[in-house]
């Protein structure tokens, strides 16, 4: 049960970002698609904008998800196992922050990127 909270927390969404961050960095989606890659209306304006968002998302995502694993084997040293709660919590914001970190800056980067390219 000890080497459960050194697993479950924010970690094992780091470990989630790492793996799907290395898989489109690798393996990007080839054509604008409805199934894999980062699908946004803005991602899917253009292939010049489909193959920018992807690249972006996929360099975030990874480091992202670095950060998530380090804070989370931190918070696992500092909370004993009785915080599991805590450690609950804390996975379930780390997913859904930088789930929205993720789509505003890669938004934010499509939209100065390409602005700049049509003036």
């Amino acid at each position: 049960m000890i080497l459960a909270h050194w697993i479950v927390g924010p970690q094992i969404v780091g470990v989630m970002m790492l793996i799907v961050g290395c898989i489109q960095k690798y393996y990007p989606p080839k054509r604008i698609n409805n199934l894999y890659g980062y699908r946004t209306d803005s991602s899917k304006k253009s292939q010049q904008t489909w193959d920018e968002a992807n690249r972006y998302s996929a360099i975030l995502m990874i480091k992202m998800g670095l950060i998530a694993i380090v804070l989370g084997l931190i918070m696992a040293a500092i909370f004993s196992i009785k915080y599991e709660l805590v450690m609950v919590i804390t996975t379930t914001f780390t997913g859904i922050g930088f789930a929205v970190v993720l789509m505003v800056k890669t938004e934010k980067h499509l939209e100065k990127t390409f602005d700049k390219k049509a003036e």
